[in-house]
């Protein structure tokens, strides 16, 4: 394994943001930490692999943070799992429709983060290495 996967915590709340980031720091993983929807957005420049991100924030919640994410071509493919202390269906819904890639409950499950942060940087490390070694094929 090459470089250490840098992932993006966003959350309002001081400790759920410190207990996921020591969390994910014990797992191994580079932390950046973002207390809102427009930190968040500007942490990118921070060559990011994953961003874990709260739904219920003032200002710019989780959804709004995706879209922007969404739509800006060089951030497009970083993996987004929504973290949440709503469990609807209806948020888990628009998580996917704005384009999360998973959606995990609060309170947290360890195990449950390490499998899910696992396998979405497997499928981004794996899309990385296939856009190294054929840039021509550009897929928009």
């Amino acid at each position: 394994m090459g470089k250490k996967s840098r992932i993006l915590v966003v959350d309002d709340n001081d400790s759920v943001r410190q207990m996921l980031a020591t969390m994910l720091e014990e797992l191994g993983y580079e932390i950046e930490t973002a207390s809102d929807g427009f930190e968040a957005l500007s942490k990118l420049v921070f060559d990011i692999d994953l961003i874990l991100l709260d739904i219920l924030m003032p200002g710019m919640d989780g959804f709004e943070v995706v879209q922007s994410v969404r739509k800006q071509t060089e951030y497009k493919d970083i993996p987004i799992i929504m973290v949440t202390g709503l469990s609807s269906r209806e948020d888990r819904i628009r998580a996917v429709e704005v384009g999360a890639n998973d959606f995990i409950s609060k309170p947290v499950d360890m195990t449950e983060l390490k499998a899910r942060t696992t396998s979405l940087l497997k499928m981004k490390n794996a899309q990385d290495d296939l856009k190294r070694h054929h840039p021509q094929r550009r897929h928009h």
